[in-house]
């Protein structure tokens, strides 16, 4: 874990950064509800989480956060 700011120099969260909102995050953001995605429509993503939480080939899985307790260490 980053002692420091997490929030690159543009101003934005880094990609494959996990947040916890109580509202509706923003419109570009995806949900941790375990979907499977497009290794080509979303290759940045892709680069940095690969195959971590599951899928193959030309898919990959997004983690999910169903029946998780977000908390602070």
């Amino acid at each position: 874990m980053a002692l420091n700011n997490a929030v690159n120099k543009s101003g934005e969260a880094p990609i494959g950064m996990i947040v916890s909102y109580d509202f509706a995050a923003p419109s570009n953001w995806l949900a941790c509800d375990g979907d499977t995605l497009d290794t080509t429509t979303y290759a940045t993503l892709f680069a940095v989480i690969g195959y971590e939480y599951g899928g193959s080939g030309a898919s990959f899985d997004l983690p999910t956060a169903a029946g998780s307790i977000i908390r602070s260490s």
